[in-house]
């Protein structure tokens, strides 16, 4: 997340978020920065943005939480909207005043907070989790005076392979298809052979070469094989890029610019590893549907933001 790529992103998809919604600010960027490592390490959410609330002396209890309204792919656990991804898991939950979070996990594992400084909805993501293996996540709510308030939820992985769609440029500026791309990335610990893999569209499906294989935490761009990563008119993947060119254009016969298409990810059983499903609204032209974090689960619905924003091909943001 140190790369400057990965904070222009970051920081301009949050801001077309906090336009969409007005649930987000630009003060994540810096919780971004703080989120744990490996090691267990918390990750405090102060940041410094806008400052904090007006004390209030009177004030002797800490912030009462409880569960946010849960998404049909969320299920409540405790206080908590718990999604859980093939290596990572998020919470969300909701507090009766404006409040520091700070969240920490075992070694091994990933935790950070990723809502704004004194959110009311605090939101926490995790990575590096095991199948079948239970983690607890410790969580502290502060509200300005000091009160805090504690939870601890058990979370795990849903498990499977842990690759994931996370950028689909359908518009690019350049011509068309030719220099359309899916990003995808590993957000597991081991590495994935794509080979039998597909991608596809509401048209068809181009398949994965064989022998193409994504390290853990690496990034590749799904490309058809006349794409020119040097046209000019859209931005220049870097050289560490992995490109997997893929027969003729990408699904059907190109992707659609015409409505939000969904592309989906199918494994070599056919099934729908990931997907993009139209979250982002209808293509602009030189604007990407981008993730706001590789390692949110898909079933997170501030997973994706409701508008695309500038491409960033071959970078996805990820937990530190």
């Amino acid at each position: 997340m140190a790369d400057e790529r990965v904070m222009g992103k970051y920081v301009f998809i949050l801001w077309a978020a906090a336009a969409a919604c007005g649930c987000l600010d630009l003060n994540l960027l810096d919780e971004v920065r703080a989120a744990s490592g490996d090691g267990g390490e918390g990750t405090d959410s102060s940041s410094g943005g806008s400052g904090p609330p007006a004390t209030d002396a009177d004030d002797e209890s800490p912030p009462a939480v409880s569960a946010a309204s849960c998404a049909p792919a969320e299920r409540a656990l405790a206080q908590a909207c718990v999604a859980k991804g093939p290596a990572s898991a998020s919470m969300r939950f909701v507090t009766d005043e404006p409040a520091r979070v700070a969240a920490s996990a075992p070694n091994g594992t990933r935790a950070g907070v990723i809502s704004a400084e004194w959110a009311t909805e605090p939101h926490v993501a995790v990575s590096g989790l095991a199948a079948g293996s239970k983690v607890e996540i410790s969580i502290a709510v502060t509200d300005v005076n000091g009160n805090e308030a504690t939870l601890a939820l058990e979370v795990e992985a849903a498990g499977g392979p842990a690759v994931v769609v996370t950028e689909v440029l359908a518009d690019p500026l350049g011509p068309e298809p030719a220099q359309e791309l899916v990003e995808i990335a590993n957000v597991g610990g081991e590495p994935v052979d794509l080979g039998g893999w597909t991608l596809a569209d509401g048209a068809g499906g181009d398949a994965i070469p064989e022998g193409t294989v994504l390290g853990p935490r690496q990034v590749a761009l799904l490309v058809p094989e006349d794409y020119d990563p040097s046209a000019g008119q859209d931005p220049m993947p870097p050289a560490s890029a992995l490109l997997v060119r893929l027969a003729g254009s990408l699904g059907g016969n190109g992707l659609m610019n015409g409505e939000a298409e969904p592309v989906e990810l199918r494994d070599g059983t056919g099934a729908v590893a990931s997907a993009y499903r139209g979250e982002c609204g209808k293509p602009k032209p030189g604007l990407s549907a981008a993730r706001v974090l590789a390692d949110l689960p898909e079933g997170d619905p501030m997973a994706w933001p409701a508008a695309p924003s500038s491409p960033t091909p071959g970078v996805a943001p990820m937990l530190p």
